[in-house]
């Protein structure tokens, strides 16, 4: 006769790296950054805290680790295409949009000191074709180390301001000091309170891009 727990031991999934990194993208996903530990991963994965070192070195591994799953997601999203000046888009797209799904993970990207292959790789990629285009090496270079951290910079306030104002959804007047003039009130309420985020991002994009078109020809 099998027993409960014996029959438990079977049903689970071997412990493996790329299980524990998305087991912990999922639980900062949902807790935060700061709240990860090995002891509360383990649990995450009904496993012993130590049989996680099998596989990682330490939580620094295990946030490296997650650092590059997000990149290998936004890698994915952003298969470039024969336009160069389109596939900088997507890339920057795809670096909003996925960040956009990992909004507690944010402060990840700029913080952990790592290169990851995923990265590297999308790098490569897209300045590949643009410089097939007809662009210089280290003008593609320079731009899409622009347009990244224009995407990058755009998902950490977003993302932050979503987080910060999920249970308030203050009002343009509740951020107002109330000695504010009623010409800078008014500022306020067009400057941020008819503010559309994913215009206002298109735009930056195009501008950055337009603004490079004599690249090409050169």
């Amino acid at each position: 006769m099998v027993t409960r727990t014996a029959r438990t031991r079977v049903k689970r999934k071997p412990l493996s790296r790329r299980r524990i990194l998305n087991a912990a993208l999922r639980y900062i996903d949902e807790h935060g950054v700061e709240k990860l530990s090995m002891h509360k991963l383990g649990a995450a994965l009904d496993v012993e805290a130590m049989s996680l070192y099998n596989h990682v070195a330490n939580k620094s591994d295990v946030l490296d680790g997650v650092v590059g799953a997000i990149w290998e997601e936004i890698e994915t999203a952003a298969a470039p295409g024969e336009d160069w000046r389109e596939n900088y888009r997507d890339f920057a797209r795809a670096i909003r949009d996925v960040l956009g799904r990992h909004p507690r993970a944010v402060p990840l990207i700029p913080s952990r000191p790592v290169m990851t292959d995923a990265s590297l790789r999308a790098v490569k990629t897209q300045v590949t074709v643009a410089v097939e285009s007809g662009v210089d090496t280290e003008e593609a270079y320079a731009l899409l180390r622009t347009v990244t951290s224009y995407a990058l910079g755009h998902a950490a306030i977003y993302t932050n301001w979503e987080l910060a104002c999920a249970s308030c959804a203050p009002s343009v007047a509740d951020l107002l000091h109330p000695d504010t003039p009623a010409e800078l009130a008014e500022v306020a309420d067009v400057f941020c309170g008819r503010s559309d985020p994913d215009a206002e991002f298109e735009l930056g994009l195009g501008l950055m891009l337009r603004r490079v078109a004599p690249f090409q020809a050169r």
